[in-house]
Formats: structure tokens, C-alpha cells, sequence
């Protein structure tokens, strides 16, 4: 009667993981950053379309720096859908193709070396199965069948969600074990069988744990909404007095710019998700002439410029009509001079 029970209790508990709620990683647009130390996430400025040619893998994150991987429009390849995937938007470079499959709850990711697509992430799988990973050579995690010895739960940004553990026991001694996070990935880097990371920490290395111990990983995820930041690196640029945040996954050093750039210290919009109007609040610095732009993911004007005129400093309120918008995914440029900021906006009417 026990034995019977107990194997009652394993298969639901089977069941119960499968049936649960799967929680997608991409949406319309995705954004990952990624910090080597200190130096802070910082929203991307106006994305371009098209790459100035293909990224070189293995290139590194240098320590003191920031990199940001985004995806632009949709493609076709091979029967399949993909989003396109850019890095750097200021002179962007072309990573490659990821695409996800949620009725199967599989991500993958297809490179710019012509070689076919490679699974990045399987959250079907369960406790004790193994699934065969390729890694391009040099990369800090190796080509090898991992298996899921565990599944636990994490807390991010977007609330509770699954973290699985993997190991490659036929690797021998030196690989490096995996974690998937749902709905965002890898802690370290997203796309990590292409990753430039390697051991040894950057200026973070006083945070605890993984993915602090290399040489950079991922402070912010974000699509429509925030789905992960990096609390440890937030925590420390809220108590550094030379950096300014003005959200989870917007802050940068304001120390090393130089002053006459720094035209207003706050910018907030809101509200967000917003509707047919937005309110502005901008701290000014330096009186000067303000402008407003709005972009679409793919970095296209959608709205004509519109000039707010010269604010004095201190703080100013300026509302903004969006009714010639549709609902979507959108970055607000403010521009002073040579001080220039973005924010994201979703619109949903």
C-alpha cells in the first residue's frame, strides 16, 4: 500500500511539473545587458536595423565596460521564424538568430558562422533528463550531454520563477556546470554557448556568488517589461554617489561625463503602460533647450520631434500627446545639446 501511494505521489508530482505554467523568455523586443564592473546598465539609444557587420565571438567584455545584445525585426530561415539579433546599437554588429518554440518551451539560437541552429534552452525537461549541448570552441562552457539534476525556484524581477541545474558528468574534470533561469535565461550570458565570459570576476567581484565570479555577466533583461536584474550590482550603484539610476535597469556613471553634458539629473515619465498622454518631469541642470523623440524597437521615428523649448533649472512638467501611436513597445530620446537619454515606454489604449 505504501509503495502504491508513493508511486501515486511521484507520478503526480511528474504531471504537476509538466502541466505548469510555462513563462516565454522572448517577446517583441529583447534586451540584455551586460556589465564587466560597476560601469552600469544604461538603456539602449535608438536602435538601427541593420548591422555594420557580424560580430566576432570570444571578442571579450572588456573589465570597465557595458554591451548590450537586442533584437530587431523578425526573419525566415530554414522554415522557422527568427528574430535577428544585434549587438552594441551604436555600431551594431549581427550575432545571429534566436527563435523560441513556447508550445515546447525551447529557445534556440542560430549563429553568423553558417552552422545550423543549437538548442539553448529545453524548460520541458525534468529532473534526470539530458539533452546534448553544442558550444563553439573556447567557450567557457563545453560541447557535452548535461543533465538536469535539479530544478528549485528563484526570485526575479518578474516575480517567482524556475531555475534548473545542469551538469555535464561525461565532461570530466574542469567543465562548468549550467543554470537556466526561466523566462530569462542564463545569469551570466543568455546566448552562453557563445559567450565571451570566462572565470575570475570583474569590479563586482565583492558581490556573492554566481554569476559575480565572471569576468561580466547579465545586470538587466528586459522586453515589454523588466524580467531580471542583477540586485547586487543595483544595490551598489544606488550607494555610489557617482552614479545616477533612474530605474532597475537604467543607470549610469555621471563622475566621469563630462559637466556641461549633464543638462538634467532625473527624467521621469509616467504613467507606464501609458495611453493617449504621458506626463514628463525633468530636473534641469543647465538651462537649454529640450527635445523629445519617439522610436520604435527598430529605432524609426514614429512621431514628429517635438521641441519643448528652453526649461530653466530645476524642475519642470511637460505632458506629451500620443494618440497618433498604436500599442507597442517604444523609446522616448530626450535631448539637450549633447546630453541625450532614452526611456522606455509601453502604450497599450
Amino acid at each position: 500500500m505504501k509503495k502504491t501511494l508513493l508511486i501515486i505521489a511521484l507520478l503526480y508530482s511528474f504531471i504537476s511539473l509538466r502541466a505548469q505554467h510555462y513563462y516565454p523568455m522572448l517577446d517583441s523586443a529583447n534586451i540584455w545587458i551586460y556589465t564587466g564592473n560597476i560601469i552600469p546598465a544604461t538603456t539602449p539609444p535608438g536602435h538601427q536595423v541593420a548591422a555594420t557587420g557580424v560580430c566576432y565571438y570570444f571578442s571579450g567584455t572588456p573589465i570597465g565596460s557595458t554591451i548590450q545584445v537586442y533584437t530587431t525585426r523578425d526573419t525566415s530561415d530554414g522554415g522557422h521564424t527568427y528574430k535577428i539579433v544585434l549587438q552594441n546599437p551604436a555600431s551594431p554588429c549581427y550575432m545571429g538568430l534566436i527563435r523560441e518554440d513556447t508550445a515546447a518551451h525551447q529557445v534556440f539560437f542560430k549563429d553568423n558562422l553558417g552552422d545550423p541552429e543549437g538548442i539553448l534552452y529545453d524548460f520541458s525537461k525534468t529532473i534526470g533528463d539530458s539533452l546534448l549541448i553544442h558550444a563553439r570552441p573556447g567557450n567557457y562552457f563545453q560541447t557535452g550531454t548535461y543533465r538536469v539534476d535539479s530544478i528549485g525556484y528563484i526570485h526575479i524581477k518578474a516575480g517567482k520563477r524556475r531555475i534548473f541545474y545542469l551538469n555535464c558528468h561525461a565532461c570530466g574534470a574542469g567543465y562548468n556546470p549550467l543554470e537556466w533561469v526561466e523566462g530569462s535565461g542564463n545569469r551570466a550570458d543568455a546566448i552562453y554557448s557563445y559567450s565571451p565570459i570566462s572565470s575570475g570576476g570583474g569590479g563586482l567581484y565583492f558581490c556573492p556568488g554566481y554569476p559575480h565570479t565572471m569576468s561580466s555577466f547579465m545586470a538587466c533583461f528586459e522586453h515589454k517589461y523588466i524580467e531580471y536584474y542583477d540586485t547586487c550590482s543595483f544595490y551598489n550603484a544606488q550607494h555610489n554617489s557617482c552614479i545616477h539610476y533612474q530605474d532597475t535597469c537604467d543607470y549610469y556613471d555621471i563622475c566621469g561625463g563630462i559637466k556641461e553634458y549633464n543638462s538634467f539629473s532625473k527624467w521621469v515619465v509616467f504613467p507606464n503602460p501609458a495611453g493617449n498622454r504621458i506626463t514628463m518631469q525633468l530636473d534641469v541642470n543647465v538651462a537649454s533647450l529640450f527635445e523629445i523623440r519617439v522610436l520604435d524597437v527598430n529605432g524609426r521615428e514614429v512621431m514628429k520631434p517635438q521641441s519643448l523649448g528652453e526649461l530653466g533649472t530645476g524642475l519642470n512638467e511637460r505632458e506629451l500627446d500620443l494618440t497618433a501611436l498604436c500599442n507597442g513597445f517604444y523609446f522616448i530620446e530626450c535631448r539637450s545639446g549633447q546630453d541625450i537619454r532614452y526611456q522606455k515606454l509601453s502604450v497599450q489604449k
